[in-house]
């Protein structure tokens, strides 16, 4: 949750993030897993997965327990896909 909060969109009245460039980082990975706009479960956990190995590459952060997590238990739960579909609409 600490990695995505900081970036949330709508903190500010104007509409920006208070964390540009983690919003940044974010964009640039989705943006190498898909161009359009509108993403299916797969491609968000893609993007998700992605987000996090970067941080794990680029700071040296140990998140190997969690990338083990999300594809043992997220990528393939009903509810990820339910959470995914709300986020879409």
């Amino acid at each position: 949750m600490d990695l995505v909060s900081s970036m949330n969109p709508f903190f500010w009245a104007d509409g920006s993030s208070l964390n540009s460039a983690a919003e940044d980082d974010w964009i640039d990975v989705a943006k190498s897993i898909t161009d359009d706009e509108s993403v299916n479960s797969q491609q968000a956990f893609q993007i998700m997965y992605e987000y996090v190995n970067f941080h794990k590459r680029e700071f040296g952060f140990e998140y190997y327990w969690l990338l083990d997590e999300l594809i043992e238990k997220t990528h393939q739960s009903p509810k990820w896909r339910e959470c995914v579909d709300r986020a879409m609409e």
